[in-house]
């Protein structure tokens, strides 16, 4: 709730920095892997969900490090589809009691894969860094 809060007053403050944007991208990455390291440690995932997980992750890892070579800084974008990642993410718990590991787990790895790939398909043919870009085909 914070993290759609601050983004939300900043721009309707006009309050809106580079540093802002790369606070959030951070902050956002440490709340993912915080959640799971708590996951890992309480409940069983299958190894296909890993499997998910690692080339989501590499194909991040892909597009910051196009994006740093490119634009000589970190390059986390704020898309729309980062953004429902972002809340898949952190409804997880809820998602998880729910439908179970194995729909939770499908909605997500298909959810930050588009996301991910998105964002790399973005960096890859983008010429000037635009952290607010909201996707693929809403320029």
């Amino acid at each position: 709730m914070s993290d759609f809060a601050d983004g939300l007053i900043a721009k309707i403050m006009k309050q809106q920095s580079d540093l802002g944007a790369k606070l959030d991208s951070i902050a956002d990455t440490t709340f993912f892997f915080t959640i799971m390291v708590t996951i890992i440690s309480t409940i069983f995932i299958p190894r296909w969900i890993w499997t998910c997980v690692i080339v989501i992750i590499a194909i991040r890892v892909t597009a910051y490090s196009i994006g740093y070579k490119k634009y000589h800084t970190f390059s986390a974008l704020h898309t729309y589809a980062n953004k429902i990642t972002g809340v898949f993410l952190y409804g997880t718990p809820a998602l998880y009691a729910v439908f179970g590991v194995t729909a939770t787990g499908i909605m997500l790895c298909l959810i930050a894969g588009f996301s991910a790939c998105e964002e790399l398909l973005i960096t890859i043919q983008s010429k000037y860094l635009d952290r607010n870009c909201k996707g693929m085909f809403l320029r």
